[in-house]
């Protein structure tokens, strides 16, 4: 048993490059997370600006038409056109609104 101990060799390995491809790694995923964290924060911002937006802002029932058409000006030109057409019904209405009328 001594003879096999005396014949056993330390074998140095040289561990640079492996300890180089994780350190290179290492800064990669560090960049990438740095990354992440500065797209999350702005993300976090729009949300509680949403939020407060959603807070403050009245019930619908208090919402008047000329409310609407401030806010959204294009849709009275939409119903304009539509009106032009001769189109009296929403695109897409009965699609998601069925007629239950009783025929």
């Amino acid at each position: 048993m001594e003879k096999a101990y005396k014949a056993q060799k330390i074998v140095k390995v040289d561990l640079e490059s492996q300890l180089k491809a994780i350190s290179a790694f290492e800064a990669k995923a560090v960049a990438t997370a740095e990354s992440y964290v500065k797209d999350i924060d702005t993300k976090l911002v729009d949300l509680r600006e949403t939020i407060e937006n959603i807070e403050k802002a009245r019930p619908i029932e208090q919402l008047t038409v000329n409310d609407i058409i401030q806010a959204k000006p294009e849709i009275v030109e939409e119903v304009e056109a539509l009106i032009k057409e001769g189109k009296f019904t929403v695109p897409g209405y009965e699609g998601k609104f069925p007629n239950l009328a009783v025929a």
